[in-house]
């Protein structure tokens, strides 16, 4: 969106509110700005007092780090401990503990998100809000309610404002899918979400036309061998009805119940990511390591019905950076995965100081 469009959009809004334009513009192009300086901010790996390892702002990265504190109206030496650092109430007093290298690079892309959401829904409220002409105390409204519960209740196609039916916009991403040379936690939660748009089209349009065919009495059989069932993927990722059955998403919320994350405390010296990756290539009945959609790292997945190990249909190892942990079978492709980073990325957790700030 371009300066005029953001002008036009909340040129209006602007004058209900009885502030300048360039003020509102100035905030969402600061706003945004920040989020791309944080980007820049880049960590170390140092040693502690205490012994354990820390983390520490490269030489380059207290130039962003200021950029981004001017910009968010915050104090860059508040932002940068609160990076580097853990603050915990325990027992009534604040404990300041060190992040890891990664623990940081985590707090920071967390921190980026969440500016980041908070931006959006800010803009697509007032983009709703200039289409449908609300008065100034329904956006104080706004503000205080999510935008999915705004527009489920306000943006009601039935609803009128003003004797007429109110505009909103919505937007639907779908059929996209991400396959890099390096793919990690959100490249595998876009493909899923691909791959459950498709299982949905599938059942509720194409099976619906093949019930239809066969009722009619027309040979349906060339549809149903060229049709790509995603199915045994999804119960791969998600689950299925059987209780004892794991799941590659059900490996991922136990991973959240351990309380520790630090590396050299959990698994024998192995990081939480070697120990997750360990689990998903459990070859046992209950694992996930022999159900369909799962390739290991070999790039190969398990046959059930020769017993075996078959190379992974469509996978074009030549398409990624090796090493690769292991591979999914998605809808448009067989996508390989590095799994350094899914469980803090899983986690996404936003410290309470960090959110205050």
């Amino acid at each position: 969106m371009t300066s005029e469009a953001l002008v036009r959009v909340l040129g209006r809004r602007a004058e209900l509110r009885s502030e300048p334009v360039e003020l509102q513009v100035g905030l969402f192009w600061s706003t945004l700005a920040a989020v791309l300086h944080l980007g820049q901010v880049q960590f170390d790996e140092v040693p502690h007092s205490s012994g354990s390892p820390a983390s520490a702002l490269t030489e380059g990265s207290a130039a962003s780090v200021q950029r981004v504190a001017a910009l968010l109206g915050v104090a860059a030496d508040d932002l940068a401990g609160l990076l580097c650092n853990r603050y915990r109430m325990v027992r009534g007093e604040i404990d300041v503990s060190p992040r890891r290298k990664r623990e940081a690079v985590a707090a920071r892309d967390t921190l980026a998100k969440a500016v980041y959401e908070r931006l959006f829904s800010k803009l697509v409220v007032e983009v709703n809000a200039a289409l449908d002409g609300t008065d100034p105390a329904a956006v104080g409204r706004m503000r205080a309610e999510s935008v999915a519960s705004y527009a489920s209740s306000r943006y009601d196609t039935g609803s009128t404002a003003a004797g007429r039916r109110s505009l909103f916009i919505g937007m639907l991403d779908i059929f996209g899918s991400e396959v890099f040379g390096v793919n990690s936690f959100e490249q595998l939660l876009i493909n899923y979400a691909n791959d459950k748009l498709q299982h949905y089209f599938a059942t509720t349009a194409i099976d619906r036309v093949i019930q239809l065919y066969k009722h009619e009495g027309v040979d349906t059989s060339a549809i149903e061998t060229t049709r790509h069932d995603i199915e045994p993927t999804l119960q791969m990722l998600e689950g299925t009805v059987d209780p004892k059955q794991v799941s590659l998403f059900s490996l991922l919320n136990d991973d959240q119940l351990f309380t520790d994350r630090a590396a050299d405390k959990f698994g024998a010296g192995r990081s939480r990511d070697e120990t997750l990756l360990e689990r998903m290539r459990n070859d046992r009945p209950a694992g996930i390591g022999k159900m369909i959609g799962f390739v290991n790292e070999l790039g190969k997945e398990w046959d059930g019905g020769d017993g075996k190990y078959v190379a992974a249909a469509g996978f074009e190892r030549a398409r990624f950076k090796a090493p690769f942990d292991f591979g999914v079978r998605h809808f448009g492709s067989t996508v390989a995965y590095r799994a350094e980073g899914f469980s803090d990325k899983n986690a996404d957790l936003l410290d309470r100081e960090l959110w205050k700030l």
